[in-house]
């Protein structure tokens, strides 16, 4: 999550699932201003991390994300 500290002050946290005990393959990260989301959104989308190409989108609530 070192990556999106250069972009502001976050809070971060990777989704595990517990009976096979790795990561699920997304985490969310939190920013404290819009200003901070923006650039981490524009600077952080399709990079490489670990050999994994990433997305970064804004977060939706789940009824939205259907709906798109």
């Amino acid at each position: 999550m070192d990556y999106f500290a250069d972009y502001g002050a976050i809070s971060a946290e990777i989704a595990w699932d517990s009976e096979m005990g790795r990561p699920r393959g997304f985490g969310f990260v939190n920013f404290e201003d819009n200003e901070s989301v923006n650039a981490a959104i524009h600077g952080m989308n399709g990079q490489d991390i670990g050999g994994r190409k990433v997305t970064v989108p804004r977060a939706q609530m789940r009824p939205r994300r259907w709906r798109a």
